[in-house]
């Protein structure tokens, strides 16, 4: 019995490391994207003849 409840308490001990360890990567993840560089736009094409007149 003794045994049982070790083990049932070994196993939620893992699960809950297990749940922080996911909470850890998934904001590294949020962050890593937010951090990534923006995307240059291209500028606007110039003027043609056809469109000044």
């Amino acid at each position: 019995m003794q045994n049982e409840h070790e083990s049932e308490r070994r196993i939620a001990d893992l699960l809950d490391e297990a749940k922080q360890l996911c909470n850890i990567i998934g904001k590294s993840i949020v962050t890593a994207k937010a951090n990534l560089p923006k995307p240059k736009r291209d500028p606007p094409p110039p003027p043609t003849p056809e469109s000044t007149s």
